[in-house]
Protein backbone atom coordinates (compact mmCIF):
# COMPACT_ATOMS: atom_id res chain seq x y z
CA UNK A 1 0.00 0.00 0.00
CA UNK A 2 3.03 2.25 0.16
CA UNK A 3 2.81 5.24 -2.16
CA UNK A 4 -0.95 5.01 -2.55
CA UNK A 5 -3.41 7.55 -1.17
CA UNK A 6 -5.99 6.16 1.31
CA UNK A 7 -7.40 9.64 2.11
CA UNK A 8 -8.09 11.99 -0.79
CA UNK A 9 -9.08 15.67 -0.89
CA UNK A 10 -11.78 15.82 -3.55
CA UNK A 11 -13.10 18.64 -5.68
CA UNK A 12 -16.06 19.11 -8.05
CA UNK A 13 -16.13 16.32 -10.61
CA UNK A 14 -13.67 14.00 -8.88
CA UNK A 15 -16.54 11.81 -7.71
CA UNK A 16 -17.29 10.90 -11.34
CA UNK A 17 -13.86 9.38 -12.03
CA UNK A 18 -14.06 5.69 -12.95
CA UNK A 19 -11.11 3.54 -14.02
CA UNK A 20 -10.40 -0.07 -14.88
CA UNK A 21 -7.62 -0.34 -12.28
CA UNK A 22 -6.83 0.93 -8.77
CA UNK A 23 -3.30 2.18 -9.22
CA UNK A 24 -4.11 5.47 -7.48
CA UNK A 25 -6.10 4.33 -4.44
CA UNK A 26 -6.47 1.21 -2.28
CA UNK A 27 -9.96 -0.22 -2.01
CA UNK A 28 -11.83 1.50 0.81
CA UNK A 29 -9.95 4.80 0.39
CA UNK A 30 -11.96 7.83 1.49
CA UNK A 31 -12.44 11.02 -0.55
CA UNK A 32 -13.57 14.12 1.34
CA UNK A 33 -15.17 17.26 -0.11
CA UNK A 34 -15.10 20.71 1.49
CA UNK A 35 -18.91 20.63 1.86
CA UNK A 36 -18.74 17.41 3.90
CA UNK A 37 -19.56 14.91 1.19
CA UNK A 38 -17.68 11.64 1.63
CA UNK A 39 -17.00 8.80 -0.80
CA UNK A 40 -15.37 5.37 -0.62
CA UNK A 41 -13.33 3.81 -3.41
CA UNK A 42 -14.60 0.45 -4.58
CA UNK A 43 -14.95 -1.94 -7.47
CA UNK A 44 -18.19 -3.03 -9.09
CA UNK A 45 -18.70 -6.77 -9.36
CA UNK A 46 -19.53 -8.42 -12.70
CA UNK A 47 -22.68 -6.33 -13.35
CA UNK A 48 -22.93 -2.63 -14.25
CA UNK A 49 -24.55 -0.39 -11.62
CA UNK A 50 -26.66 2.64 -12.61
CA UNK A 51 -26.33 6.06 -10.97
CA UNK A 52 -28.23 6.92 -7.79
CA UNK A 53 -28.43 3.33 -6.55
CA UNK A 54 -27.95 2.09 -3.01
CA UNK A 55 -25.26 -0.60 -3.07
CA UNK A 56 -23.96 -3.40 -0.88
CA UNK A 57 -21.00 -5.70 -0.80
CA UNK A 58 -21.22 -9.15 -2.37
CA UNK A 59 -22.13 -11.65 0.33
CA UNK A 60 -18.97 -13.18 1.80
CA UNK A 61 -18.34 -16.83 0.91
CA UNK A 62 -19.89 -18.97 3.64
CA UNK A 63 -17.29 -21.67 3.06
CA UNK A 64 -14.54 -19.31 4.25
CA UNK A 65 -15.83 -19.20 7.83
CA UNK A 66 -14.94 -21.27 10.91
CA UNK A 67 -11.73 -22.43 9.24
CA UNK A 68 -9.05 -24.39 11.04
CA UNK A 69 -5.73 -22.57 11.37
CA UNK A 70 -2.21 -23.34 12.55
CA UNK A 71 -0.81 -21.85 15.77
CA UNK A 72 1.28 -18.83 14.75
CA UNK A 73 3.31 -17.29 17.56
CA UNK A 74 3.27 -13.68 18.70
CA UNK A 75 5.10 -11.46 16.23
CA UNK A 76 4.59 -13.53 13.09
CA UNK A 77 2.50 -12.27 10.17
CA UNK A 78 1.77 -15.63 8.56
CA UNK A 79 -1.23 -17.89 9.15
CA UNK A 80 -1.81 -21.24 7.44
CA UNK A 81 -5.54 -21.77 7.09
CA UNK A 82 -7.35 -24.92 5.96
CA UNK A 83 -9.89 -23.99 3.29
CA UNK A 84 -13.50 -25.15 3.38
CA UNK A 85 -14.91 -28.04 1.40
CA UNK A 86 -16.78 -26.32 -1.44
CA UNK A 87 -15.13 -23.08 -2.65
CA UNK A 88 -11.53 -22.67 -3.80
CA UNK A 89 -9.50 -19.58 -2.90
CA UNK A 90 -7.62 -17.68 -5.62
CA UNK A 91 -4.39 -15.73 -5.17
CA UNK A 92 -5.04 -12.47 -3.25
CA UNK A 93 -8.77 -13.21 -3.22
CA UNK A 94 -8.89 -11.64 0.26
CA UNK A 95 -6.21 -8.97 -0.15
CA UNK A 96 -6.91 -5.97 2.14
CA UNK A 97 -9.76 -7.92 3.70
CA UNK A 98 -9.84 -9.37 7.19
CA UNK A 99 -8.82 -12.42 9.17
CA UNK A 100 -10.93 -12.66 12.31
CA UNK A 101 -9.93 -15.09 15.06
CA UNK A 102 -13.28 -16.46 16.20
CA UNK A 103 -12.57 -18.99 18.91
CA UNK A 104 -10.05 -20.37 21.42
CA UNK A 105 -6.84 -18.66 22.54
CA UNK A 106 -6.13 -15.59 20.44
CA UNK A 107 -9.83 -14.97 19.78
CA UNK A 108 -11.30 -11.48 19.34
CA UNK A 109 -8.33 -10.18 17.34
CA UNK A 110 -8.89 -8.87 13.81
CA UNK A 111 -6.00 -8.71 11.32
CA UNK A 112 -5.80 -7.08 7.88
CA UNK A 113 -4.79 -9.39 5.04
CA UNK A 114 -1.78 -8.33 2.99
CA UNK A 115 -1.86 -11.32 0.64
CA UNK A 116 -3.03 -14.90 0.36
CA UNK A 117 -2.02 -17.93 -1.67
CA UNK A 118 -4.36 -20.01 -3.78
CA UNK A 119 -5.99 -23.02 -2.15
CA UNK A 120 -8.13 -25.83 -3.47
CA UNK A 121 -11.09 -27.04 -1.46
CA UNK A 122 -9.83 -28.49 1.83
CA UNK A 123 -6.36 -27.23 0.89
CA UNK A 124 -3.88 -25.10 2.81
CA UNK A 125 -3.98 -21.32 2.27
CA UNK A 126 -1.08 -19.16 3.41
CA UNK A 127 -2.37 -15.79 4.62
CA UNK A 128 0.04 -12.93 5.32
CA UNK A 129 -1.26 -10.03 7.40
CA UNK A 130 -0.12 -6.43 7.75
CA UNK A 131 -0.22 -6.66 11.55
CA UNK A 132 1.76 -9.20 13.60
CA UNK A 133 -0.01 -11.71 15.80
CA UNK A 134 -0.79 -10.19 19.20
CA UNK A 135 -1.77 -13.35 21.11
CA UNK A 136 -0.55 -16.81 20.06
CA UNK A 137 -3.37 -18.93 18.67
CA UNK A 138 -4.56 -22.06 20.41
CA UNK A 139 -4.80 -25.47 18.75
CA UNK A 140 -8.60 -25.24 18.51
CA UNK A 141 -8.69 -21.71 17.09
CA UNK A 142 -10.85 -21.02 14.03
CA UNK A 143 -10.79 -18.01 11.72
CA UNK A 144 -12.98 -16.17 9.24
CA UNK A 145 -11.55 -14.88 5.94
CA UNK A 146 -13.61 -11.84 4.92
CA UNK A 147 -13.23 -9.83 1.72
CA UNK A 148 -12.93 -6.06 2.03
CA UNK A 149 -16.51 -4.79 1.53
CA UNK A 150 -15.51 -2.48 -1.37
CA UNK A 151 -13.97 -5.32 -3.43
CA UNK A 152 -17.12 -6.59 -5.17
CA UNK A 153 -19.88 -3.99 -4.94
CA UNK A 154 -23.35 -4.87 -6.22
CA UNK A 155 -26.76 -3.24 -6.43
CA UNK A 156 -28.61 -3.61 -3.11
CA UNK A 157 -31.03 -6.48 -3.86
CA UNK A 158 -34.08 -5.59 -1.80
CA UNK A 159 -33.96 -6.54 0.99
CA UNK A 160 -30.24 -6.15 1.69
CA UNK A 161 -28.28 -9.39 2.10
CA UNK A 162 -24.92 -7.93 3.17
CA UNK A 163 -23.29 -4.73 4.40
CA UNK A 164 -24.50 -1.55 2.68
CA UNK A 165 -21.49 0.37 1.31
CA UNK A 166 -22.75 3.53 -0.41
CA UNK A 167 -24.61 5.09 -3.33
CA UNK A 168 -23.41 5.37 -6.92
CA UNK A 169 -23.01 8.96 -8.14
CA UNK A 170 -22.61 7.85 -11.75
CA UNK A 171 -22.80 4.66 -13.81
CA UNK A 172 -20.09 2.22 -12.74
CA UNK A 173 -19.51 -0.36 -15.43
CA UNK A 174 -18.89 -4.01 -14.60
CA UNK A 175 -15.55 -4.69 -12.86
CA UNK A 176 -14.53 -1.00 -12.92
CA UNK A 177 -13.32 1.06 -9.96
CA UNK A 178 -15.09 4.21 -8.80
CA UNK A 179 -16.40 6.29 -5.90
CA UNK A 180 -19.45 5.31 -3.82
CA UNK A 181 -20.96 8.10 -1.71
CA UNK A 182 -21.52 7.50 2.02
CA UNK A 183 -22.12 10.97 3.50
CA UNK A 184 -23.76 14.26 2.48
CA UNK A 185 -26.29 15.33 -0.18
CA UNK A 186 -26.85 12.63 -2.80
CA UNK A 187 -29.35 11.81 -5.53
CA UNK A 188 -30.89 8.45 -4.60
CA UNK A 189 -33.69 6.26 -5.98
CA UNK A 190 -36.86 6.61 -3.83
CA UNK A 191 -39.45 3.95 -3.02
CA UNK A 192 -42.57 5.14 -1.18
CA UNK A 193 -43.57 8.51 0.22
CA UNK A 194 -40.93 10.32 2.23
CA UNK A 195 -41.22 13.35 4.55
CA UNK A 196 -38.73 16.19 4.97
CA UNK A 197 -36.21 15.42 7.74
CA UNK A 198 -37.44 11.83 7.97
CA UNK A 199 -34.79 9.15 8.19
CA UNK A 200 -34.73 6.72 5.29
CA UNK A 201 -33.72 3.07 5.22
CA UNK A 202 -32.97 0.44 2.60
CA UNK A 203 -36.04 -0.62 0.64
CA UNK A 204 -37.22 -4.19 1.05
CA UNK A 205 -39.09 -4.18 -2.26
CA UNK A 206 -37.18 -1.99 -4.75
CA UNK A 207 -33.59 -2.84 -5.63
CA UNK A 208 -31.19 0.05 -5.09
CA UNK A 209 -33.79 2.30 -3.45
CA UNK A 210 -34.27 3.93 -0.07
CA UNK A 211 -37.64 4.03 1.68
CA UNK A 212 -39.33 5.94 4.52
CA UNK A 213 -39.00 4.56 8.03
CA UNK A 214 -42.79 4.35 8.24
CA UNK A 215 -42.59 1.15 6.20
CA UNK A 216 -42.78 -2.06 8.22
CA UNK A 217 -41.67 -4.43 5.48
CA UNK A 218 -39.20 -7.08 6.55
CA UNK A 219 -35.60 -6.22 5.83
CA UNK A 220 -36.01 -2.44 6.00
CA UNK A 221 -33.87 -1.83 9.03
CA UNK A 222 -30.65 -0.13 7.94
CA UNK A 223 -30.65 3.65 8.36
CA UNK A 224 -29.13 5.31 5.31
CA UNK A 225 -29.78 9.05 5.74
CA UNK A 226 -32.31 11.88 6.01
CA UNK A 227 -34.73 13.28 3.44
CA UNK A 228 -33.72 16.76 2.24
CA UNK A 229 -36.30 17.01 -0.57
CA UNK A 230 -39.44 14.97 -1.17
CA UNK A 231 -39.49 13.12 -4.50
CA UNK A 232 -42.18 10.83 -5.88
CA UNK A 233 -41.67 7.10 -5.68
CA UNK A 234 -39.41 5.77 -8.51
CA UNK A 235 -37.85 9.23 -8.87
CA UNK A 236 -34.48 10.36 -7.51
CA UNK A 237 -34.70 12.46 -4.36
CA UNK A 238 -32.10 14.47 -2.48
CA UNK A 239 -31.01 12.49 0.55
CA UNK A 240 -28.42 13.51 3.14
CA UNK A 241 -26.54 10.26 3.45
CA UNK A 242 -25.31 9.24 6.89
CA UNK A 243 -23.52 5.96 6.26
CA UNK A 244 -20.30 4.72 7.82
Amino acid sequence: MAGLMPIVAGGPGDQFNVTDDNRNHPLGSVMLFADGRRYKYGRAAATEIASGQLCQQTLNVADHDELAVDTPAVGTNVFVVTNGATTAITVDDHKDGYLNVEDDTGEAYLYTIRSNSAAATNGACTVTTYEPVQVALGAAATVLLYKIPMAEVILHPAPATALLVGVTCRIVTASDFGWFQTWGPASVLIEGTTVINERVIDSATADGAVAPTASTAAGEENYVGVTMEVAATTEYGLIFLQMA
